[in-house]
């Protein structure tokens, strides 16, 4: 007459809703949940019943349940997504993307950019213009974030960096010589998507935030 034991799945489920529900109170378990993440068992076969429920990406959004806003957590969560798997990286990088440490902490906004680059090339762009359209450029700090997205590759990314910081009050000694240079790159002009974003269309092709003819004046 026992009951039947729960199955490993259901068991794994069951303690990430904990976790997740105490928040920063399950503080104590990060160190066992960052082994997780390295440990191939975490995930089981994509045919179990449930197992999205203990998938890694489930263990990366408790982790960051628990502990999402330090930059500590942010710097563990990006240093293991260079050795996870795909969905691993796509969960870690759209955490910290969205995270309020990476606007404010240099170190993880470099860390971000050297991740994102060397682990999800093919969703870089997107990336980045979430983060620009995210970064306020009332601070020096905040404007050099900017400015160096317009050394990245795709036009639509040079637009949104460009339109937010147009908004920005001072430094235009920073912003104008980046803007100049970043317009006159022989690498961007012979670039198909940068002809039609800065030719006599800019605004209309690859810019999804901005209707066209609503482009700021820089």
């Amino acid at each position: 007459s026992m009951p039947q034991p729960y199955a490993t799945v259901e068991e794994r489920a069951l303690a990430f809703t904990l976790l997740k529900n105490l928040g920063g109170d399950a503080w104590a378990g990060l160190p066992e949940l960052f082994k997780a993440l390295d440990n191939p068992e975490a995930a089981p076969p994509p045919n179990t019943l449930n197992s999205f429920h203990a998938a890694p990406h489930i263990i990366v959004m408790t982790i960051d349940a628990i502990d999402g806003k330090n930059p500590y957590t942010l710097h563990a969560l990006l240093e293991r997504a260079a050795h996870a798997d795909i969905a691993v990286r796509h969960a870690v990088c759209w955490k910290v993307a969205t995270s309020d440490p990476i606007l404010s902490d240099p170190a993880l906004y470099d860390e971000f950019l050297n991740t994102i680059h060397r682990e999800l090339p093919r969703i870089e762009d997107n990336l980045l213009m979430l983060l620009a359209e995210r970064i306020v450029p009332n601070t020096e700090l905040n404007i050099e974030k900017l400015v160096r997205m317009l050394a990245f590759r795709d036009s639509s990314v040079i637009c949104v960096a460009a339109a937010a910081l147009s908004e920005a009050e001072s430094h235009f000694e920073i912003i104008v010589p980046a803007l100049i240079a970043s317009a006159g790159d022989k690498n961007y002009a012979a670039f198909h998507p940068y002809k039609t974003s800065v030719g006599k269309n800019w605004g209309q092709a690859h810019n999804p935030f901005v209707r066209p003819g609503q482009l700021p004046p820089t």
